[in-house]
């Protein structure tokens, strides 16, 4: 969204040689005067509160406060957003992998090669991309803390709980969201993603 941003930003600045300069300040809004509670867990594996933040001008921001240690912090996650989440991974996942394809520069490469690799590279992207991400997880999976697994172990089974209560229930695989959760947090190290993030409990 950032990227978005800015590049509105900078066609913004082509266009108008001498921007207005502004007059008042960006305006800071306190979360919690926006704040109502979406759901909350108090179950014996984990506890949590998922608030939504809806300040003015359509800024809105979910925001799970989540209790305990980090497989109980996992699992609280999970019942909150387990359902949001088995839709990413179920329905909006692939699609991502496939946007990908297009950032290759497609304008540089002979017509016949583009016509031909791309719809290809489409396809085949959802696999490549998880042969991809397992060999990556092989390799940096022993340098990652114990309790950061211990969450996504969380997350995934407080998922499936969610997707059992749901009404109607939705299928969920512990096993197979797992290895998925598992492997898809190897992204941001196989595209070199430069993304900042705060972390905070």
């Amino acid at each position: 969204m950032l990227r978005t941003v800015l590049a509105a930003a900078a066609v913004g600045l082509c266009v108008a040689l001498d921007p207005p300069v502004p007059t008042e300040p960006n305006p800071i809004y306190a979360a919690a005067d926006y704040s109502t509670i979406v759901r909350s867990t108090t179950s014996a594996a984990g506890r949590g509160v998922l608030f939504l933040v809806s300040a003015p001008h359509n800024t809105t921001l979910k925001v799970a406060h989540l209790h305990g240690d980090a497989n109980a912090r996992g699992h609280a996650h999970g019942e909150l957003l387990g359902l949001e989440l088995l839709d990413f991974v179920e329905n909006k996942l692939d699609a991502f992998y496939r946007s990908k394809i297009d950032e290759i520069p497609w304008a540089t490469l002979p017509a016949w090669l583009t016509k031909l690799m791309r719809p290809l590279l489409k396809d085949a992207a959802p696999t490549a991309f998880k042969l991809a991400l397992n060999y990556v997880y092989d390799h940096e999976k022993a340098k990652i803390p114990a309790a950061l697994w211990d969450e996504v172990d969380g997350i995934a089974k407080g998922a499936c709980v969610a997707a059992a209560a749901a009404s109607p229930p939705v299928k969920c695989d512990e096993a197979s969201l797992l290895a998925t959760l598992r492997t898809v947090n190897m992204l941001p190290e196989l595209i070199q993603m430069q993304c900042s993030m705060l972390g905070a409990w």
